[in-house]
């Protein structure tokens, strides 16, 4: 799932690479580009968490958001993948998080601290593999100290950790502004190295 507003841009480029390297090792892999579906914000009404003993909760916007939502509840290995805008996921990264709001239940109407939202998905299949991919200019390296790609590494973190994708790891390729990465071949192959260990 990746929030770029670039067809065929770097975090699409960085993120063939990692499902590549999955395919070598008998990986069925799907690659979906949010920008291609239409999804509404969330409305925060909360309809979702209804029914916590259903697989999935029902969200009242009828929208492409829903098989989207299958399709992760059906996968092994979830990535999550955004450009970093101002130190940031992307906006359309963030409308997608927040409508993953059907995976997760609470119990009671009001969530306090004793009613937390759960993973529904745990129930069924246990904590998932994720992955969260971030694309940025700042040199990875220096990335990190900065602070720079913090917020968007947490949010991402917090979508997979929703949908019960827990076991989560974070590849950042960052320094874009030494050109675009597909001159970068060490990188794409340590893309693809990625991409074989969410599957081995």
């Amino acid at each position: 799932m990746l929030g770029t507003y670039h067809a065929g841009g770097n975090l699409e480029r960085l993120t063939d690479a990692v499902l590549g390297g999955a395919r070598e090792v008998g990986a069925e892999t799907e690659k979906h580009l949010l920008r291609d579906y239409t999804i509404a914000f969330c409305r925060n009404c909360r309809a979702c968490w209804s029914d916590p003993e259903a697989r999935l909760g029902k969200c009242v916007i009828e929208d492409d958001m829903a098989g989207l939502l299958q399709k992760i509840a059906d996968s092994d290995v979830l990535i999550l993948g955004s450009p970093i805008n101002y130190g940031f996921a992307t906006a359309l990264t963030k409308k997608f998080i927040e409508r993953l709001g059907p995976m997760v239940y609470v119990k009671g109407r009001i969530p306090v601290l004793n009613q937390l939202p759960h993973q529904r998905i745990l129930r069924d299949k246990g904590p998932q593999k994720g992955a969260a991919l971030l694309t940025c200019f700042t040199p990875s390296i220096i990335s990190f100290p900065l602070g720079v790609i913090r917020m968007a590494v947490k949010e991402l973190k917090a979508g997979l950790w929703v949908t019960g994708h827990t076991d989560t790891e974070v590849f950042v390729a960052g320094g874009m502004f030494f050109g675009g990465i597909a001159r970068r071949k060490r990188l794409l192959n340590k893309a693809k190295d990625f991409g074989r260990s969410l599957v081995v």
